[in-house]
């Protein structure tokens, strides 16, 4: 990574998988722009991901999109988290729930019955 920020313009945004999200990496390229998608093996975005209310997301101007904005010092570099929901995920995600609530049900029945 050291020999990959050497190549690059300080002006430049660079763009990386949650893999970059280590507090080495960010401590690394705290004098550069980028963004990354935390990975939820972070503690602090399992907790804020988990207790986010429904009501507190903002309606984005693409069709079927919310965000939630949040400030947050991880490595000692101060961060803007960005939570994105998607309608169409949203939906597949309790449609896989209700499935594994089913077979749960199921077994339950017939360890009962």
């Amino acid at each position: 990574m050291i020999d990959f920020k050497k190549q690059l313009r300080l002006d430049s945004l660079m763009v990386a998988d949650s893999a970059f999200y280590t507090q080495e990496n960010i401590g690394n390229f705290k004098n550069m722009r980028w963004i990354s998608r935390v990975p939820l093996t972070v503690k602090a975005a399992k907790k804020l991901v988990s207790e986010i209310d429904s009501d507190e997301f903002t309606k984005s101007q693409l069709t079927g999109y919310r965000y939630l904005e949040f400030k947050n010092n991880y490595g000692g570099i101060e961060q803007r988290w960005v939570v994105v929901e998607s309608e169409k995920r949203r939906e597949s995600y309790l449609k896989i729930m209700a499935k594994r609530i089913e077979k749960d049900w199921q077994l339950a029945l017939k360890k009962i019955g």
